[in-house]
């Protein structure tokens, strides 16, 4: 088990450059860093009063913060957590991210859209106006379902979560199409963070205390179910990595009274 900060509120969680993982805070944007084998941590980016930090994903040495209600993202130096770029997506809540080779992809759990940042020149970060809204087509498209939790798939394709309607979508940015995946009558309602590791897909369902895995076909038109992974020390996870055989959730603890003084972690759960 690896401690937070008292009243840290963590949302996202991201695997860095060796045993290194990033938890971001909703409580004020902060970023703490720490290591997986020693379980020391440290902060990485300071707080910011008003300011939130929700999904996480880590590329190119750079980490990418999903600002929450701020409505937009924030880029930081992995090595010493310098801020190299803010985004503006007009609003909404800005909930998870992800990387592809050319882009960053990001969920707004408020609106009907998907905010794609494409990278400039060999990777480098692009100015605002390499921002661009993604209208998501039908029932991806339905803005009360909640798109929480994405990642990105093979052939550049995305699969996204819906927390209140359970249903997990492959999404194709180039196409501007989508299409449910089946998960055979397993539910994935409360899906909040993904993790995928080859075909094994992972969706934490935050007040359900558990990880469905499930393994996903070639179409990404079907994810047969593998296992449920409980743990009693799992309250309310937002998120997930992977490192060696295990997965290390963030505790989010959403039912718990967010004060100063409240306690988080993050939890080695079996894989």
């Amino acid at each position: 088990m690896i401690n937070l900060p008292n009243g840290f509120c963590p949302e996202g969680i991201a695997r860095g450059t060796g045993t290194k993982i990033y938890v971001s805070s909703m409580a004020d944007g902060c970023i703490w860093c720490a290591d997986l084998r020693t379980g020391n941590g440290m902060l990485l980016v300071p707080p910011v009063s008003g300011t939130q930090a929700t999904g996480l994903e880590v590329e190119r040495g750079r980490i990418w913060a999903a600002c929450g209600n701020m409505g937009g993202a924030a880029v930081y130096r992995e090595s010493t957590g310098e801020c190299l770029a803010t985004y503006d997506f007009g609003g909404g809540f800005i909930d998870g991210v992800t990387a592809t080779k050319n882009a960053m992809f990001f969920t707004d759990s408020e609106k009907a859209k998907v905010y794609c940042v494409e990278f400039g020149r060999n990777g480098s970060l692009p100015g605002q106006s390499g921002v661009r809204a993604l209208p998501l087509p039908g029932g991806l498209g339905d803005p009360t379902a909640c798109n929480t939790g994405i990642v990105a798939a093979w052939s550049g394709k995305l699969i996204i979560v819906q927390a209140k309607t359970g249903r997990l979508y492959c999404f194709d940015p180039r196409a501007g199409m989508a299409a449910q995946i089946s998960t055979g009558g397993v539910s994935v309602s409360n899906g909040d963070g993904l993790l995928l590791e080859g075909r094994t897909l992972y969706v934490v369902r935050n007040r359900n205390n558990v990880i469905a895995k499930f393994r996903l076909n070639e179409r990404l038109t079907r994810a047969t179910p593998v296992d449920v992974i409980r743990d009693r020390d799992l309250d309310e996870p937002s998120a997930v990595v992977s490192f060696g055989s295990s997965l290390y959730a963030v505790n989010a603890r959403l039912s718990a009274p967010a004060t100063p003084d409240t306690t988080y972690c993050v939890v080695r759960v079996r894989d």
